[in-house]
């Protein structure tokens, strides 16, 4: 699990080694230690935005969801990327 800002900096975490920012509301989460296999289950939360309207966080790319990364993205209720001010990631895997 990982709670970070939308400059990527960890606020809490366990089980990840550093959380990527590749720009506005776009982020790699990198594991500490790779999964047996990308069949793991994820819930993701974004924190209130500094602007109104809401936040959705999504699995992004083609490459989003693997053994040693999860790509996500934060969007708004039009679709557009925008920065939140948390997000919030769960990891469970068997």
């Amino acid at each position: 699990w990982v709670i970070f800002g939308n400059d990527g900096n960890m606020n809490a975490n366990f089980g990840v080694s550093s959380v990527t920012d590749n720009g506005t509301g776009n982020f790699i989460i990198n594991f500490s230690s790779a999964f047996a296999n990308a069949n793991y289950a994820f819930a993701l939360s974004p924190g209130r935005g500094t602007g109104s309207g809401a936040r959705i966080v999504t699995q992004e790319g083609s490459t989003g969801k693997t053994t040693t990364q999860f790509h996500l993205k934060v969007r708004n209720d039009s679709g557009s990327q925008i920065d939140t001010q948390e997000v919030s990631a769960v990891f469970f895997a068997a």
